[in-house]
C-alpha cells in the first residue's frame, strides 16, 4: 500500500511530461517497481506466509527456493537471506563461506545513469517552458 502511494503520483507526473527520455525512463521505473511490489506481495505474502491463495504458484521450482530460503531469514538470528527474490543464491552463497555479493556494479552504475538521465531531462524540459 505505501509503495502504491509512493509510486502512483510519480506516474501521474511521468505521464504530464513531454515525451522524452526522461519520462519514458521516469514511467519505466515506476512500472518496474509496481510490478516489483506486486511480485513481492504473491511471493512474501502470498505462497511463504499463505495469507491468501496463490493457486499453482507455489508448486513452481524457483518460487519453492525463494520461500525456504526466506525461512531461514524469519529465525531469530534474522541473517541470510536479505533479498527475497535473491534469497537462494545468497544462501547458497554463505554456505560455502562466500561474502554475499553487492548489488553488481553494472547495475549500480545503469540505475545511476538512468536517474541522471531523468533528472537532466525533466530540468531541460522546466527550462524549456520558462
Amino acid at each position: 500500500v505505501l509503495n502504491a502511494v509512493a509510486v502512483i503520483p510519480v506516474m501521474f507526473y511521468a505521464f504530464q511530461l513531454p515525451p522524452g527520455p526522461g519520462s519514458v525512463t521516469l514511467l519505466g521505473y515506476t512500472i518496474g517497481v509496481s510490478i516489483y511490489g506486486t511480485a513481492y506481495i504473491v511471493v512474501h505474502d502470498g505462497v511463504h506466509h499463505g495469507r491468501f491463495p496463490t493457486g499453482p504458484l507455489k508448486n513452481i521450482s524457483y518460487v519453492k527456493r525463494i520461500s525456504d530460503a526466506h525461512t531461514k531469514h524469519h529465525k531469530p538470528s534474522m541473517g541470510v537471506p536479505f533479498g527475497l527474490f535473491l534469497g537462494p543464491q545468497e544462501v547458497e552463497a554463505a554456505a560455502k563461506g562466500n561474502e554475499v555479493a553487492p548489488i553488481p556494479l553494472w547495475l549500480s552504475r545503469t540505475l545511476l545513469f538512468l536517474t541522471s538521465l531523468i533528472m537532466v531531462d525533466i530540468c531541460m524540459t522546466k527550462f524549456d517552458k520558462d
